[in-house]
């Protein structure tokens, strides 16, 4: 469903700051049960539009988080950061027009 779809991406796009806030503060926070949570809702989240670089970021991130692998989820929290950075650094705006 196209329109489905669209919407999906939409609500994706809104919520990226947010999501990216909650993961930085869980990881500033040394809380891995937060950050797990926030991760595998992102996760889920981009399993259902176009962006395959920030779901298997996030994919992985979570595979660390569970390990408890603290080096590998600091390189893949600032890779995640990044990708974040990349996606809203796009004009939102002139994508929810595109997809109106």
């Amino acid at each position: 469903n196209v329109e489905l779809a669209k919407d999906l991406f939409i609500m994706l796009l809104n919520e990226l700051p947010s999501t990216k806030k909650n993961i930085n503060a869980a990881y500033a926070g040394n809380n891995l049960q937060d950050l797990r949570t926030h991760v595998h809702k992102l996760h889920g989240g981009c399993c259902y539009v176009g962006v395959p670089k920030l779901k298997n970021i996030a994919q992985v991130l979570e595979a660390a988080i569970i390990k408890v692998d603290i080096d590998e989820i600091r390189v893949l929290l600032n890779e995640l950061n990044n990708e974040i950075d990349i996606i809203l650094s796009a004009d939102v705006e002139e994508i929810k027009k595109a997809l109106s």
